[in-house]
């Protein structure tokens, strides 16, 4: 597919979606940036190129900085229900027999292991 085909293609999706100038758009408006130009005349956009940049950067900022805090959160929920489902299950024998095995032979269990497997300490000389 070529520039030109693609060009067209990609304004054929778009037209069905309005859009709406960044300066226009209300506080809390969700959406993609789909063009961004710099007019020759500031008083279009009210920003200079370099105010646009730093605003354009904070947008993906604060994104990621709101991703990663629903992420902990879900993260943290799911602990909590690990470690919950986990006290239920010791009240079984066979569990409480199958987590002490694990205890002893997991991957944490040897590199406990070989950490602990250090030379012995130097005796002082008599």
């Amino acid at each position: 597919m070529n520039d030109l085909s693609l060009e067209r293609t990609q304004r054929a999706q778009t037209a069905a979606i309005p859009l709406v100038r960044l300066s226009e758009a209300p506080l809390g408006a969700r959406g993609m940036i789909v063009e961004v130009r710099l007019d020759a005349a500031a008083q279009n956009h009210g920003v200079d190129q370099a105010e646009l940049q730093r605003r354009l950067l904070e947008f993906g900022f604060v994104e990621g900085a709101r991703n990663t805090a629903i992420m902990a959160v879900v993260s943290g929920v799911y602990y909590w229900r690990a470690k919950t489902e986990e006290r239920h299950l010791m009240a079984d024998p066979a569990y409480r027999a199958y987590a002490e095995w694990m205890d002893r032979n997991d991957l944490w269990a040897k590199l406990r292991g070989l950490i602990g497997r250090r030379s012995p300490a130097l005796q002082p000389a008599e």
